[in-house]
């Protein structure tokens, strides 16, 4: 049974003319165009590149006069967490962030948290744990008073323990050692539009994608037996979940997995039975109910678990 290769996403950015060249080249490479639009007489492509043969696709784009570009954060799904859904909660920061990691390649999800108001109220229910950790990495965005941040918010932060977790607030330091955070942020009640703030994303998506590449090279060392771009196009063939469901982005990427967002009860049967390389899907992957919308959630096992 043949197992793909390594991928990179990157970004093809040219002219309409000849695009389908650079389409073609991808696909006889044995990648992917993950989404494509065309915006008048240019051409926007994701694409996922054997990582041997990125420099085959840099030297077609410039032969065509189009721009490569690398999305660090392409195939990740990252949740942005407020601490409730109220106005002084969740202001434009928190939806500046999740728009900024869009950007930058990530699927992000806006999650507002039923009682993580206050101080000694302040809790984290056990469904918001499973949810946010069914995510690559979790981004918590919290107020502008030092000792509520320490002494009530950060127990809330460390309960998440199966994936990286970032928090972001207005002091510019905390005493916590065991917690990577990015200061200057708070609460501001305006979009972030002055240079220093757009800065300040810019250094949220270093630090974010720093850990996302620390969490890329664990995952080399036993990769998921079929890369997660792989068993998307292959459920999408079979099943056209893109064409059946108007969701943003019907199936979502993660780093070990993807999201289907499909019923559970309907479709995780036939989501099991695709077949990828010789391997039903349910010989390969664990496949649960999501605690986001009856979604499918899809966690590919590592190489070691299939193949011995």
């Amino acid at each position: 049974m043949g197992v793909a290769s390594v991928f990179e996403t990157v970004i093809y950015e040219g002219g309409v003319y000849k695009a389908d060249e650079m389409r073609d080249l991808v696909e006889d490479l044995g990648g992917f165009v993950l989404s494509e639009h065309q915006m008048q007489l240019e051409v926007h492509m994701v694409l996922a590149v054997p990582v041997d043969d990125l420099d085959v696709i840099e030297r077609k784009a410039e032969e065509l006069l189009g721009e490569i570009r690398r999305m660090p954060l392409a195939g990740t799904e990252i949740a942005v967490v407020g601490m409730s859904l109220a106005r002084h909660h969740m202001p434009h920061p928190v939806c500046d962030i999740a728009e900024y990691l869009r950007r930058h390649g990530a699927k992000s999800n806006v999650i507002g948290l039923a009682r993580g108001y206050g101080r000694e109220l302040a809790q984290l229910r056990t469904r918001e744990k499973r949810l946010l950790e069914e995510h690559d990495l979790v981004i918590f965005v919290v107020g502008n008073f030092k000792d509520c941040i320490e002494k009530y918010k950060l127990p809330l932060v460390r309960r998440i323990e199966r994936v990286p977790v970032v928090v972001v607030g207005g002091p510019e330091e905390i005493d916590a050692d065991d917690v990577v955070y990015v200061g200057g942020i708070g609460r501001k009640p305006y979009r972030f539009r002055k240079g220093r703030e757009i800065t300040k994303l810019d250094e949220i998506v270093d630090v974010v994608s720093k850990i996302i590449e620390e969490r890329r090279q664990e995952l080399a060392e036993d990769p998921p037996v079929v890369p997660p771009m792989v068993v998307k196009d292959r459920i999408n063939r079979e099943l056209k979940i893109e064409e059946r469901f108007t969701s943003p982005m019907p199936i979502t990427l993660q780093l070990d997995g993807l999201r289907v967002k499909a019923p559970y009860d309907e479709w995780a049967d036939r989501v099991a039975e695709v077949e990828v390389f010789g391997w039903k899907l349910r010989e390969i992957a664990d496949i649960r109910r999501s605690e986001m919308d009856d979604h499918i959630l899809v966690k590919i096992r590592p190489k070691s678990a299939v193949t011995g």
